[in-house]
């Protein structure tokens, strides 16, 4: 009874020993669950970055047309407020003013104040400055013919509006003249600076007299550093 008991068990761990995997068959399949876990994360990954990609965009629209609605209807609400201001007789400019507190007009002076400083002590002005000022400047030697301008006001409001208004032969000859002292002003201010320079460093007119302003302004720090590269011993 003891023999046959013994050959059970001896047979049982044969069984046992035979269904068990070996060494190579277990890497194998902890490497396979591995695999499968890895690509599942790499799934969950991907669809949380395109999930927050599409919620970022929808919030990016949304932003961007909630900005645009807020300015046009700040836009309306302008037009409207000056249009009924217009409708009562009333200067709307002054009426906006009342709006500002008396500290925020004194710091709007004095920011304005430090800006011209800034602009008077450095010696440069940009583009957008430098055509006020010949704006003005020609304003300032234009002279209107008041008469005449009276005389077409007081005509006009007795007609209807009309667009085919033509300027008097004497205007025309104004604006003849003053396009060609500009010109010649341009062409004799071109030959005094050289316009064959030997290296171009402007695109235009504007520009040129802009990078001269420059230069009078820095040439005594960038001298050095520019002979530097010419002579090809800049570091």
């Amino acid at each position: 009874m003891a023999k046959k008991t013994e050959k059970k068990t001896a047979a049982a761990k044969e069984k046992k020993e035979e269904a068990k995997p070996s060494a190579e068959e277990a890497k194998a399949a902890r490497l396979a669950r591995l695999s499968a876990i890895r690509a599942k994360m790499n799934d969950s990954s991907t669809s949380n970055r395109k999930a927050l990609f599409e919620e970022d965009k929808d919030l990016k629209v949304n932003k961007r047309a909630d900005a645009l609605l807020e300015r046009k209807q700040q836009e309306a609400e302008f037009e409207l407020e000056k249009l009924q201001a217009e409708q009562r007789g009333e200067d709307f400019d002054r009426k906006r003013a009342w709006d500002w507190t008396v500290k925020e007009t004194q710091e709007w002076k004095e920011k304005k104040e430090r800006k011209r400083e800034r602009e008077s002590q450095s010696g440069v002005h940009d583009m957008s400055s430098t055509a006020q000022r010949a704006y003005e400047k020609d304003l300032a030697s234009f002279k209107p013919d008041l008469d005449t301008y009276e005389k077409e006001k007081e005509t006009g409001l007795h007609q209807t509006p009309s667009f085919g208004h033509k300027p008097t032969p004497e205007a025309l000859d104004r604006l003849v003249n003053g396009l060609t002292k500009g010109d010649k002003q341009r062409m004799k201010r071109r030959k005094q600076a050289g316009a064959d320079d030997q290296h171009a460093t402007y695109i235009s007119d504007k520009n040129k007299q802009f990078n001269e302003k420059l230069n009078r302004q820095y040439d005594k720090y960038t001298k050095e550093i520019r002979d530097n590269f010419e002579r090809g011993t800049a570091l």
